[in-house]
């Protein structure tokens, strides 16, 4: 695997910019929108199952009055309105200002 193997960093490396580089350019399509929006919310519940989780929305519950629920409807919600354009534009605007750091351990 790449991500095990010291010799083969920098091809990982070229990869992953030439994968974003396309990313930025033609943006996300319809079906990577899909995944990544199955993958936010998949994360979103593993996360909830954790008890600190839990903890802090019965807290936010609290101090703001809204229910666990309500705000786990309100995140998927705007998930959902996230656009393959919106991605696309974010990234170029990360790119432009991007550093580029290599860190391998050995």
């Amino acid at each position: 695997s790449m991500s095990t193997e010291m010799g083969r960093a920098q091809q990982a490396l070229d990869g992953l910019r030439e994968v974003t580089a396309e990313l930025a350019d033609e943006g996300p399509s319809a079906a990577e929108m899909e995944r990544a929006m199955a993958t936010a919310v998949g994360t979103l519940d593993m996360a909830r199952q954790r008890s600190s989780a839990r903890a802090m929305e019965l807290a936010y519950s609290d101090r703001y009055g809204r229910s666990a629920t309500d705000c786990r409807q309100r995140t998927v919600q705007c998930l959902q309105r996230v656009t393959a354009r919106q991605v696309r534009d974010a990234l170029r605007r990360r790119l432009k200002h991007a550093v580029g750091v290599l860190a391998v351990n050995e």
